[in-house]
């Protein structure tokens, strides 16, 4: 296996971890915005804020929100969520899908 797989890369690390980065990185993404980082892992607001409570605890940096229109864009984008499923993530499967 190519050492510089996406897959590779997560070896040795626990699903813990590779939880708390890819939601620490989403929040970056997008500008810290708690509701657009939820809608795109496909989790509730609450269960995030729970887990940034939890990185919160153990002196993990998360982003913050965004000052200014956030709270527009915040209700424009749950108008787009609202009803449609959870954003797929494009995550390289280790075994192909049995049919």
């Amino acid at each position: 296996m190519d050492d510089d797989t996406p897959i590779a890369r997560l070896v040795g690390s626990t699903v813990a971890e590779v939880e708390r980065d890819l939601i620490i990185q989403t929040l970056s993404r997008h500008c810290g915005s708690r509701t657009r980082a939820a809608c795109v892992l496909g989790l509730s607001v609450r269960t995030l804020r729970n887990k940034i409570r939890e990185y919160a605890a153990l002196g993990i940096d998360v982003p913050a929100p965004a000052r200014g229109d956030a709270r527009f864009a915040a209700d424009e984008l749950v108008s787009s969520c609202v009803g449609r499923p959870p954003v797929p993530l494009a995550v390289p499967t280790l075994w192909p899908h049995e049919t």
